[in-house]
């Protein structure tokens, strides 16, 4: 994180802002669209669980001003345990 205020280009520009959690040193790379990312095989602890999870946000077309930009995370991976019962009647 920047240690002094950071605001995008002054004129009448329109920007777009994609964030994401967690923090990678390597983000997207220039010319691309992708980021590459993965989940612990094993999400048994709460540890493995939440360094599995990925969440993004994004804003489109936002004129330049000082104001800031709402950014709303989701989640883009989901953990779904199901347990199935079937009974039969004769």
């Amino acid at each position: 994180m920047s240690e002094k205020e950071q605001y995008y280009p002054t004129g009448d520009y329109k920007c777009d802002f994609i964030s994401y959690y967690p923090y990678q040193k390597v983000g997207i790379k220039a010319g691309k669209s992708e980021i590459g990312v993965s989940v612990n095989k094993d999400q048994t602890s709460t540890g493995s669980f939440s360094s599995s999870d990925f969440l993004v946000a994004s804003q489109k077309n936002i004129i330049t001003s000082t104001a800031p930009v709402d950014l709303n995370y989701k989640h883009i991976f989901l953990q779904n345990k199901n347990k199935t019962e079937i009974k039969w009647k004769r």
